[in-house]
C-alpha cells in the first residue's frame, strides 16, 4: 500500500470544515494483521486540534510525470494526441483518525520517523540529540 513511509494528505472533516496536512507517514502493521498510519502534527498546526466530525481520508501519491505528446510516434503522423499524466499509483486510504497528545507517544511516533528516515546514514542524527524543552 505505502511502502513504509510516504508523504501524503489525510484530510479530516471538522465542525469547522475539512482539514488537510501534508505529512510524512508511516504504514504499520501490528499483530493483529491491522494496518495503522503514524505520523506528527507540529503543535502549531491545528490539524491535531479539531475534533474530527466523522471518518477522515489519507491521498499517498506515488512517483509521477508530466508527458508530452511530442513523445509519441503518433504525433508525427496523426498529430493526434495530448498531453497526459503518467502515476504509478494513488492510494485513497479511510477511517478514524485518533490524535495523541501524551508525550510518551508523540516521542514514539517521532522517534520512529527519524530512525526510518536516519537509519540508512553512516552518522544518523537522533531524536536523543535534539535540545530538551522544558
Amino acid at each position: 500500500m505505502l511502502g513504509g513511509l510516504r508523504a501524503a494528505d489525510p484530510i479530516t472533516p471538522t465542525a469547522d470544515g475539512v482539514y488537510a496536512t501534508v505529512l510524512p507517514l508511516l504504514d504499520v502493521r501490528s499483530d493483529n494483521g491491522h494496518r495503522r498510519l503514524l505520523g506528527h502534527v507540529a503543535r502549531r498546526n491545528d490539524h491535531w486540534r479539531l475534533e474530527p466530525a466523522g471518518e477522515s481520508l489519507v491521498i499517498a501519491h506515488g512517483p509521477d510525470a508530466y508527458i508530452t505528446p511530442s513523445w509519441y510516434a503518433t504525433q508525427e503522423t496523426t498529430a493526434r494526441v495530448v498531453p497526459t499524466w503518467n502515476y504509478i499509483t494513488a492510494a485513497h486510504i479511510r477511517g478514524e483518525v485518533v490524535f495523541h497528545d501524551d508525550p510518551e507517544s508523540v516521542e514514539g511516533v517521532v522517534r520512529s520517523l527519524t530512525d526510518r528516515h536516519e537509519g540508512g546514514r553512516s552518522a544518523p542524527w537522533s531524536v536523543d540529540d535534539a535540545p530538551r524543552l522544558h
